[in-house]
């Protein structure tokens, strides 16, 4: 009897030790994934062609905003990817102030997890398109303070936004989670 309840436990030790190791490798195999995208992102960002690319995503943004700023009544001018209050440049959009430079960590993140090829696809689609979005509301945020509040320009364009822009990917990323395990538990099991 006690030597049935000593193999029981050791078998039990045994399992919560396996299921601990493979908890371990998941967890580094979803590092290793993350970082492997993220470090794609970096090497992207060194070609002349992806901030060519970054280029039309800034012009599209400050387009945008040039349109939105318009139809609640500020006279804006825009010039390329530079929006104008009268003659007086207020913001200029670079490839740097792409929603597409988060959207790396929203992709990193989805392609690390373990789902199904068309739940990323799906997933990293709409995120970036709601990061484009609201990287085209940071625009027009950033226009309005740099015509009003210049002073505080760059704290808002230098420390609030990023943060904003990260906490609405980690976001989009939980709710992404929530949406392939609803889906997950749909699926018929076999």
């Amino acid at each position: 009897s006690a030597v049935k309840k000593t193999f029981q436990a050791s078998k039990v030790n045994r399992s919560l030790v396996s299921a601990g190791l493979e908890a371990k490798r998941e967890g580094l195999v979803y590092a290793a994934k993350f970082s492997g995208v993220v470090l794609l992102g970096g090497l992207f960002s060194l070609l002349p062609e992806y901030h060519s690319v970054l280029g039309w995503e800034a012009i599209g943004a400050a387009r945008w905003g040039e349109w939105i700023l318009g139809a609640v009544g500020m006279h804006v001018e825009r010039v390329g990817a530079t929006l104008f209050r009268g003659d007086v440049p207020i913001l200029e959009v670079t490839s740097r102030c792409s929603g597409v430079t988060i959207g790396w960590l929203l992709l990193a993140a989805i392609f690390a997890y373990p789902s199904a090829w068309w739940a990323q696809i799906t997933g990293f689609l709409a995120g970036l398109g709601v990061l484009l979005g609201v990287n085209v509301l940071r625009v027009v945020s950033l226009f309005w303070v740099g015509a009003f509040f210049p002073g505080a320009f760059d704290s808002i364009h230098e420390q609030y936004w990023p943060v904003l822009l990260i906490v609405v990917a980690v976001c989009l990323f939980a709710l992404w989670l929530i949406w392939v395990q609803e889906m997950s538990q749909r699926e018929p099991r076999e």
